[in-house]
């Protein structure tokens, strides 16, 4: 059973499960010592029992915050997920009202289109920040129009 422990020590602890998941990352569970860790991390070796029973409740520490870690990460992905496949289905039925109007025209089907341009864009938007200039966009902008079978516009 892990001991209990305060906010201002949660710091402490949180440092050593940090430095002990870095270190046996490479090295694994078995094959490193305490003091490796405890070195690492700047705390003393008696203070470790402070805030853990033993090295076997400091590895069910380490996985307990590397399951956390795991899964706010699942769920930040299917949130991530969620809203690009709102924005997605949004920009087909746009293009799917533009064809049904006939001021569009595709050559797939409004979601496979709106997907594509979707990241298009986003890559666009990605490599304006790399060249520094805007001529991705202008490229996105010029397939966008074919895609549509759009006339350009100045």
């Amino acid at each position: 059973m892990a001991k209990a422990h305060t906010n201002a020590s949660s710091d402490v602890r949180d440092n050593i499960i940090a430095v002990g998941q870095r270190i046996m990352s490479g090295k694994g569970f078995s094959a490193v010592g305490l003091n490796e860790i405890l070195s690492e991390a700047k705390v003393p070796k008696g203070s470790f029992y402070h805030y853990f029973d033993s090295k076997d409740a400091f590895g069910e520490a380490l996985l307990s915050s590397y399951f956390e870690d795991y899964l706010a990460d699942l769920d930040a992905r299917a949130v991530l997920d969620g809203g690009t496949a709102a924005i997605i289905a949004r920009l087909g039925a746009a293009i799917e009202g533009g064809v049904d109007e006939g001021s569009l025209a595709i050559d797939d089907t409004p979601e496979q289109v709106a997907q594509t341009l979707y990241q298009l864009w986003l890559g666009a938007s990605v490599m304006v920040k790399i060249v520094r200039g805007t001529g991705p966009f202008d490229s996105a902008m010029a397939v966008t129009r074919h895609m549509l079978h759009l006339a350009h516009h100045e």
